[in-house]
């Protein structure tokens, strides 16, 4: 019979009887952790670069009662496919160029929610100095290790809590006001779960949005569809988190608490052991790829206190354990990969 998810009972009675083994591994993993991060520092030299971000939410609702429409041709010129990309997919209210835009337009910007919104986004966002920092940062490393690829345009907006963060070929929308504050009151009023307020934050900004684009870049390629195959490649982006955000902190680049992420580290056995004794780990069923990779409140199966996707540390960690084993595979290198069982069976991975 196979066993329910079992945590702290077994393992507290095993570290209150090794208090010295305890604090031992405490120490090593504490060492450990300082040589993995300080591993991803490089001298990037050549590659750094600026990121602007570009306030289209400031330019669109600072506009003068009744100037709108001679404001639309300005803004056309500045932001250009980002405004056709605002008005079609995020706010919905057509092409710029459409007869009845500016009217349309002038609806969505009046509309009370929106209005509430822009005055808080004002708020929060006086400035994106600390946001920009981090992504000129992040895309300065993504240079780096990617000098081919495109460094996108980077742009924020009031969406009127439609979405967080917009990709399109070059270009990356911010919608501020899905990042007001995890005690924002907007939030619940509109029905938002409090497992996805605590993410609608400002600090995490630059890894979502980061995250996003890498993620965009490299798709899910795998023909072996199973929760395995998902969780190693959402470890490789985590993965690419860390080269990318070398210094930052290491629970804002999971999109965990300090407590959740200590959570994972503390039960990576336990997780394994369970999804191997349930046979979880090889399911193809996509309902259950969906329970296990996709934002949740918790981890279906485990303790509540542990988060949603709460398994992406294991392909984190399996992917790390692949890439210490062969340290001649670049970041670009792993990226590309499409088999990602084949890696799994590679890194020997041993919680």
């Amino acid at each position: 019979m196979m066993s329910d998810f079992s945590f702290t009972q077994s393992t507290d009675k095993l570290y209150m009887r090794k208090q010295g083994v305890f604090w031992a591994l405490i120490v090593l993993m504490a060492i450990t952790s300082c040589k993995e991060k300080n591993r991803f520092e490089r001298n990037i030299g050549d590659s750094k670069l600026t990121v602007e971000i570009h306030r289209l939410d400031k330019d669109l609702f600072n506009v003068p009662d009744g100037e709108l429409e001679a404001h639309v041709a300005d803004l056309s010129q500045e932001y250009g496919k980002f405004l056709e990309l605002y008005s079609y997919q995020i706010i919905r209210v057509g092409s710029p160029y459409h007869a009845d835009y500016v009217s349309r337009l002038s609806q969505f910007m009046n509309h009370e929610t929106v209005r509430l919104a822009k005055q808080e986004v004002d708020k929060t966002f006086g400035s994106l100095a600390k946001e920009q920092d981090l992504l000129s940062s992040a895309f300065s490393y993504y240079h780096y290790y990617f000098p081919e690829k495109v460094v996108p345009s980077v742009y924020s907006f009031v969406g009127g809590f439609n979405e967080s963060i917009v990709l399109a070929d070059s270009l990356l929308g911010i919608g501020l006001d899905k990042y007001l504050g995890s005690d924002c009151e907007y939030y619940g009023q509109l029905g938002f779960p409090a497992y996805m307020q605590q993410n609608m934050k400002p600090e995490l900004i630059p890894y979502d949005a980061v995250r996003g684009w890498v993620s965009s870049e490299f798709v899910f390629n795998d023909s072996v569809d199973n929760v395995l195959s998902h969780m190693v490649y959402h470890g490789a982006i985590q993965y690419a988190m860390d080269a990318l955000f070398p210094k930052s902190d290491e629970a804002l680049k999971y999109g965990f608490t300090n407590e959740e992420l200590a959570w994972c580290k503390k039960n990576q056995r336990s997780m394994w052991e369970y999804l191997i004794e349930h046979e979880i780990l090889f399911s193809t069923n996509h309902m259950t790829i969906t329970k296990y990779i996709e934002p949740a409140p918790f981890t279906q199966g485990f303790p509540k206190v542990a988060p949603g996707r709460a398994i992406i540390y294991l392909g984190r960690e399996i992917v790390g354990a692949y890439m210490e084993k062969n340290p001649e595979v670049t970041l670009p290198q792993l990226l590309a990969l499409t088999d990602y069982n084949q890696l799994f069976r590679e890194a020997k991975y041993k919680p």
